[in-house]
């Protein structure tokens, strides 16, 4: 019995599934082709896109994962959650939320676009991050404009603590900048000692190359003497040979020729003379040859030298040039530095001097205020001792009128909450009363069941009674008579048990039969309701489309031709309107810039590029 009555319940169950999945199924089909797609600018400040990527989950779980690009664009379903994770080593994690939970009679017929921005920044210590743990924006469906739009209550409910984390994450960037410097300072530092390092091994190098050069010099000195007195020494040898020669040549001449003695005597002189005018001519000559390769020499060294200390000033001119810029690049800083803890240090004297002038100006006001509302409330409280007496009547009057009207009031007030409360009254009986049919129904149909499972229990008790019956029986009645006995009455006991499960059966199928045409009375009447609500829905549309264009045309009539633009700000975002009118055409351009760097174009409802936009409105 429990079994049928469990497959009659799974039947109901998964008629109504199959009723819903074929709802679903008509309602997909008739909007799959509207698409959203989501254009996702996707930055990395002060860093590239290596290792990075957008991960997407779809209502808690995994659904995608794309590596980092500039641009990206995704189709997303409608009715689903969507995370979207922006990811990178050594940078803060960034998720936007995306919620395309819309119905389906007011999906428009051409999609969505849905473009925004995401700028991660880097990681430092000691900056509390656990508010990117949640979404930083939230899109949701707007009716009112049809589109796809930020939930700037959301955002303004982060505002303050994200605005906290930049000004943590600028100061920790200031401090790694500071970090930074002190390391390049130190590096500069490690270079300019290298610098003078190689700079004294530069000088102690051309210190030794300068001693070579000299001991070269004196060494090509002292060939040059030696090559001299060599040079001397042959000179005085060939001169000794000549003169010996010279006297041969004499004695043999004056021996052979005699008679030619005075004009050999005369050639001889002429002769010597000719050689010594030779000799002195060569010594003259060699020794200005020799004037003038020392000349060289020496000029040759002198420049060499010049040279080399041209060289060292040029170097030395160099270095001290360095140090004075490095040393005036430090002052700079220095003094810059010291300016801007001067200019903060009079801020702060300046404000708390400002803080103390208007504590002592609010102090002396308030003293003075206390003063004259003594004063006046002196006067006053004479004025109203005075006065008093006079009001007293007065006063009298107006409490008793205002008592009528206060109970004037209260019984009004108790009729309409004696109204209302009868009206809430009926609403609940109204309630109570559908409620307690509902449980009539419902304990009609279980009094029925355990009527069915009482007789079936009286049914096997009777069987059982009758059965010790019989065996009470069997010891007074012969055995033919016990099985007559036992089979008029087993017969009788299934007969009525048949009967039993009979009502039960019908009993069930009757309540089954009920629910099924209760179930199906609802599905009907829940088709008419969808019909006659997407038919409203469909005459709102077209009425709302037809103000519109009625109301763009009116708008387009009284709109001049040529360039007109605006601009409109709030705590969130810029927004610049421009209209653009071509005889009968009409073409509006926004561009939206949010306080958060996000920047987005469009013309005339549609999403469009930056070149369009600046290309078509300049």
């Amino acid at each position: 019995m429990n079994y049928k009555k469990i497959n009659k319940s799974n039947i109901a169950t998964l008629y109504k599934v199959l009723i819903f999945i074929a709802i679903s199924f008509i309602s997909v089909s008739a909007y799959s082709q509207n698409e959203l797609i989501a254009y996702v600018k996707f930055k990395v400040t002060k860093g590239n896109y290596d290792k990075s990527n957008v991960k997407i989950t779809r209502d808690g779980k995994a659904w995608k994962t794309s590596s980092g690009k500039k641009n990206i664009e995704i189709k997303l379903d409608y009715n689903h959650d969507y995370v979207f994770s922006f990811i990178k080593p050594g940078y803060v994690t960034k998720k936007i939320r995306v919620n395309t939970k819309i119905a389906n009679d007011a999906i428009n017929s051409e999609g969505y676009d849905l473009p925004f921005e995401v700028n991660i920044f880097k990681q430092y210590d000691g900056v509390n991050t656990v508010v990117y743990n949640q979404p930083v924006g939230i899109f949701k469906y707007d009716s009112e404009t049809d589109g796809f739009d930020y939930d700037t209550d959301y955002t303004k409910s982060i505002r303050a603590k994200l605005q906290k984390v930049a000004e943590e994450t600028k100061i920790a960037e200031e401090k790694a900048i500071a970090e930074e410097k002190a390391e390049a300072a130190a590096k500069v530092l490690a270079a300019q000692q290298a610098v003078a390092a190689q700079a004294k091994a530069d000088a102690e190098a051309k210190a030794k190359i300068a001693e070579e050069k000299k001991k070269i010099a004196e060494e090509a000195k002292a060939k040059a003497l030696a090559d001299k007195a060599a040079a001397d020494e042959a000179k005085k040898k060939a001169d000794a040979e000549a003169k010996a020669k010279r006297d041969a040549e004499l004695l043999a001449a004056k021996k052979a020729n005699e008679e030619a003695k005075a004009k050999e005597k005369a050639e001889k002189e002429q002769a010597r003379k000719l050689a010594e005018e030779k000799r002195l001519a060569d010594a003259e000559a060699k020794s200005k040859a020799e004037a003038e390769i020392k000349a060289k020499r020496e000029a040759e060294l002198i420049a060499a030298k010049k040279a080399a200390e041209e060289k060292q000033k040029v170097k030395a001119a160099e270095k001290a040039k360095l140090l004075a810029e490095q040393e005036s690049a430090r002052k700079l800083a220095a003094e810059a530095k010291a300016k801007e803890d001067e200019a903060i240090k009079k801020a702060k004297e300046e404000e708390h001097n400002k803080k103390i002038a208007e504590a002592a100006t609010a102090k002396k006001i308030a003293e003075e205020e206390s003063a004259r509302k003594l004063a006046e409330r002196q006067a006053k409280a004479a004025e109203i001792q005075k006065q008093k007496e006079a009001a007293n009547a007065e006063k009298a009057a107006e409490l008793a009128a205002m008592q009528k009207a206060k109970e004037e009031a209260a019984a009004k007030r108790k009729a309409e909450l004696d109204a209302e409360k009868a009206a809430k009254q009926a609403k609940l009986l109204e309630q109570e009363a559908k409620a307690n049919a509902e449980t009539a129904e419902r304990a009609r149909i279980v009094a029925e069941a355990a009527a069915a499972e009482k007789a079936k229990k009286d049914s096997l008790k009777a069987i059982a009674e009758a059965e010790a019956a019989e065996k009470r029986a069997k010891a007074e009645a012969n055995d033919s008579e016990r099985k007559r006995l036992e089979e008029e009455k087993i017969a009788k006991s299934q007969e009525e048990t048949r009967k039993l499960l009979a009502a039960k059966k019908a009993a069930e199928e009757a309540v089954s039969e009920e629910k099924r045409k209760k179930a199906q009375l609802a599905s009907e009447e829940a088709a008419r309701l969808r019909q006659i609500a997407q038919a409203e829905a469909e005459t709102k549309r077209k009425a709302r489309i037809a103000a519109a264009e009625e109301e763009i045309a009116r708008r387009n009539s009284d709109i001049p031709y040529g360039k007109t633009q605006t601009t409109d700000a709030d705590d969130y975002k810029t927004i610049t309107l421009i209209t653009i009118k071509d005889g009968d055409k009409v073409d509006n351009y926004k561009k939206v810039i949010w306080n958060w760097g996000g920047k987005y174009y469009f013309k005339n409802g549609k999403s469009i590029s930056h070149a369009v936009y600046h290309l078509e409105t300049k």
